[in-house]
């Protein structure tokens, strides 16, 4: 019988993917920026990681090809984390371009924030904070694409600048007055918080700029739409509207309710004996607009009073009018009466037929 000599192999046919990390105030930094990123290939280990820097205006190379740093000390798995530093630049817009290569020579390569690139500026940077840009007073609260019944929120962020130290924020709603916020200073620069006046219900945009010590404020870009200093948010106070109640499968012991409501809310009904009240059903915290709760340990033959209660998604509440309905006598008690009936016509004419016969 023949040998056979067995041996594993790796066929790699793609170029490792990239993905690079937004700076801190996207697109914008100060003169020396760091960049990071992770660069994955499916089969090999990634060997290298490279960048080039080029001038927005004409795509003339400013840094050419130079390798990155990987964060574990070596470029040697499928996945690896990188990093570097530019030398001071000046004031402008840059674009930058990463490649990296794997073990069996394919290179991928990837842009910064294409095709816009980057912008260095020694002029004050300034942003939202990016985890809790906004809040608002408890118990209300700020839902995730930043609406709230609150019509005082308070707004958060921090600002920075290579040149000198933080003196103002201000800050401007739906392109209004600049007003100042509240700033602290920090190692890296000040972090700010801004309350404006109260809010009517309706949709707004808040925008602020730092200003340094030498009268620098930040650029416009920073403060434009899409910009990280730039944040759109809504006043909500209007509560659902609760319509099309209907009572079904009414039973001696109990009932289910429905409802609907014109948006997204909970559902919950307090109910009793008078308008007093004072029974809960569980709270539904799901958020739809068709809306099912049933009551059950009930007494029979009995007048409740209950209203409905429905809550959106920012905490605007709405309670309907009292209503009622009455619990129906069980099938059984029907039944009994039934048969005590026929007991009692039984007796009756029992008692007749004994009269008529003594009177023959």
């Amino acid at each position: 019988a023949s040998d056979w000599n067995v041996r594993s192999f790796t066929v790699d046919t793609t170029p490792p993917s990239i993905e690079l990390d937004n700076l801190p105030y996207h697109p914008y930094t100060g003169p020396v920026p760091t960049f990071t990123g992770t660069a994955t290939d499916l089969a090999t280990k990634v060997v290298s990681v490279e960048y080039r820097v080029l001038l927005r205006e004409d795509s003339s190379v400013i840094i050419d090809w130079t390798s990155a740093d990987p964060v574990d000390g070596a470029f040697d798995s499928l996945s690896e984390q990188f990093t570097f530093t530019l030398p001071a630049m000046d004031d402008g817009w840059y674009l930058l371009e990463v490649m990296a290569t794997d073990e069996a020579g394919h290179v991928g390569t990837a842009g910064y924030n294409t095709p816009d690139g980057f912008m260095v500026t020694t002029k004050p940077l300034v942003r939202f904070d990016p985890d809790t840009p906004m809040t608002a007073t408890p118990p209300m609260w700020v839902t995730d694409d930043l609406r709230t019944r609150d019509g005082t929120p308070t707004f958060h962020g921090d600002a920075t600048s290579t040149t000198s130290t933080i003196s103002k924020v201000l800050a401007s709603i739906n392109g209004g007055e600049w007003q100042e916020a509240t700033i602290t200073a920090t190692a890296e620069g000040a972090t700010w918080e801004f309350t404006p006046s109260a809010l009517a219900e309706g949709t707004y945009n808040i925008r602020v700029k730092a200003v340094d010590a030498t009268a620098n404020e930040s650029p416009e870009e920073l403060y434009t739409e899409g910009g990280p200093a730039y944040l759109a948010f809504t006043i909500d106070m209007t509560p659902p509207v609760i319509s099309n109640v209907r009572v079904v499968d009414l039973g001696p012991n109990s009932v289910t309710i429905k409802w609907t409501t014109n948006k997204p809310a909970t559902s919950r009904i307090e109910y009793g004996k008078d308008t007093s009240y004072g029974s809960f059903s569980d709270e539904d915290t799901e958020l739809k607009t068709e809306h099912s709760v049933t009551l059950t340990g009930l007494s029979f033959n009995t007048t409740y009073h209950y209203r409905l209660i429905s809550v959106d998604d920012v905490g605007n509440e709405q309670v309907s009018e009292d209503m009622q309905f009455t619990t129906p006598m069980p099938m059984w008690i029907y039944a009994a009466a039934g048969v005590g009936g026929l007991l009692v016509l039984i007796i009756i004419i029992s008692i007749l037929a004994a009269v008529f016969r003594r009177r023959k």
